[in-house]
């Protein structure tokens, strides 16, 4: 910073142009090495990381790269029955096949019943509709109705559970996440 301040200086007193001011800066960096030891080098180590991580997470935010758009459809779900139903022939038994597509489509399914009672937003139906549109199949509204049912009754039969969950989602929306 010092430095800075002398080579403005060093440019306002010269009559040379003020692309020698930046040149005597560059040179000024050259010679001095930065030595920050101890505490003031972790600091400035600390601070630099804090700003990359809030880099990327303004990248993540983003919604014109791919998987900051993508984000809000929250597609692992989708993807991972997907690839079962479109490979598992190929590389699982029938046994191993059966299992696969349970868990899968059970997550899948509960997904898109947490997305229903959250009243998610067209774009993320278009968004499922196309991807099982892609294997032949479509939204099934009965099988959306049994995993909120499912979903209900976990919370009524679990109260213990039920109340950790209200108990965070007030501690969260009290920070502002």
């Amino acid at each position: 910073m010092i430095e800075a301040v002398l080579a403005l200086g060093l440019a306002a007193a010269s009559p040379a142009p003020a692309a020698s001011a930046l040149v005597q800066l560059a040179q000024m960096q050259q010679q001095r090495p930065r030595d920050y030891s101890g505490l003031r080098r972790d600091e400035l180590r600390r601070e630099e990381q804090q700003r990359e991580g809030a880099r990327l997470e303004d990248l993540r935010r983003q919604e014109q790269t791919i998987s900051g758009g993508m984000q809000r459809f929250y597609p692992q779900p989708l993807t991972q029955y997907l690839l079962v139903r479109k490979y598992g022939r190929k590389y699982l038994d029938e046994k191993q096949l059966a299992q696969a597509l349970q868990r899968t489509r059970g997550r899948y399914l509960m997904l898109l019943a947490r997305a229903w009672l959250n009243r998610a937003d067209d774009s993320f139906w278009e968004f499922h509709r196309r991807g099982l549109a892609s294997i032949g199949e479509s939204i099934e509204p009965k099988a959306i109705a049994a995993a909120v049912l499912r979903i209900a009754l976990d919370k009524i039969l679990n109260p213990k559970r039920t109340i950790e969950e209200l108990t965070a989602r007030v501690h969260t929306d009290a920070a502002g996440f």
